[in-house]
Parts: structure tokens; sequence; C-alpha cells
């Protein structure tokens, strides 16, 4: 079974791209400050209006360290605008007890809390148990620098496996990123997270990973066996 499909896209214009098209979750996401760009909450709030019915994700930042007034301000007046996923990126294992600070002072209610580690320089993921316990609910793997580093790059098959297993016996979603293309389809669908997020694969030009190609969107949705409307 394929994992569920993540689409990133950065403003309203794309937003109204992808409107009928059925995406398992749509995050939000501010592309040209990689990898884990903020879009601010005036255009959380437009998007919404967009895609009322849509499961949203929205990436909280490039800072090291969420602990700080307005890191926690900017995360509560998120989860006011009904967002489902706030994705939050760990950059070092050191960081880990800033995270548990920040995720203390947030008013969550019905949005779950994603860890997104930054695996570019990780050698050995051994602390998802620590990840579980400071209270998030999923955790995904992502790289920093899409150009020069694939998830794939990092991690083998069987390490992926791995993570998605440990993932599940702590009660996490799992997910998976780091410029995925439709030739990794195969092997994710072996490693089977819950979902797999793609903004790359699908743009007019890879390699600038700006602007959202609805055609490969739709492309990405039937070779998943999902039907685009």
């Amino acid at each position: 079974m394929m994992p569920k499909i993540l689409v990133s896209i950065k403003d309203t214009h794309e937003a109204n791209i992808i409107k009928d098209l059925k995406i398992d979750i749509v995050d939000l996401k501010e592309i040209s400050e990689p990898p884990m760009g903020f879009v601010g909450v005036k255009k959380i709030q437009a998007i919404k209006k967009i895609l009322p019915n849509t499961i949203m994700s929205v990436t909280m930042g490039n800072s090291r360290n969420p602990y700080t007034k307005k890191i926690i301000k900017t995360a509560n007046e998120v989860v006011s605008s009904g967002i489902e996923y706030m994705k939050i990126g760990l950059f070092s294992e050191n960081q880990i007890i800033n995270h548990e600070k920040f995720l203390k002072e947030i008013d969550l209610n019905e949005c779950k809390p994603i860890c997104v580690i930054l695996i570019d320089d990780a050698k050995d993921i051994h602390y998802l148990n620590r990840i579980c316990e400071i209270g998030y609910k999923g955790v995904m793997l992502d790289t920093i620098n899409k150009e020069r580093s694939r998830v794939f790059d990092q991690l083998s098959e069987k390490e992926c496996v791995s993570f998605v297993r440990e993932s599940r016996k702590l009660g996490m979603t799992s997910g998976l990123a780091g410029s995925l293309t439709l030739g990794d389809l195969p092997k994710l669908s072996k490693i089977n997270s819950d979902f797999i997020g793609f903004r790359g694969q699908l743009c007019e030009k890879q390699s600038n990973r700006f602007n959202l190609d609805r055609n490969a969107v739709i492309k990405l949705l039937c070779s998943t066996h999902l039907s685009p409307q």
C-alpha cells in the first residue's frame, strides 16, 4: 500500500492550481527559505479559505532553537488557524531539550506536532524514543540541501525501514521527504512510511523548486494509484 502523499505549496496561486485535486496533505512552506521556511499566518489563513476541507501541515521556520517568544506566539496562531500538522525542524540532537520546552508552551488542541529530522549530517538516529517522550506525534526525515543531498544518499532502504518500524512502535506517524522522485516510488512502497513528501519533482524546473506544475502533481497522483480528480 502506498503511503499518503504530501505536496508542498508556497502561496494562494499554487493553492488554486491544486484545489480540485485529491491530495492527502497539503504542506505550506516558504520555498525561497529552505529547508523549513515559514509562509506566515496571513498566507496560511488565505490558503485555508481556498482549501477549506483539505488536511494541511505548516513548516515552522529555520530557527535551530524553537524555544523563543516569537516562535511560541506564532505557533499558537498557526494552531488557531485550524492546521492539522505543525512541522518543526530538528537541526541538531542537542536541541531536543529546547523542542521539549517549546512544545510545553503550545496549546496544541487537535494540531499534531511533527518533528522533522534534517539528516544531512546525521550518522545515527538513536533518539526517536526521546522525541516521542517530549510530545511529538510524528517524525519525518528530510534534507537541508535539496540539490546536493537526497534522503537515500544519507540512509539505506534498510535504515529507512527500521526508522518507520521504530516510529510505529512508539506510536508516532512516520514520513519521508528529501528530493524524492517518481523513480523512488517502488522503494517507498516497500519502506511503507505513513506519508511521503514531494516538492522539487512537482515543479516546472526541478532545479529551482519554485513554480508548481499542475501536470506533474497529477502524474504523481496517478503513479500512486490515486484519482487526480
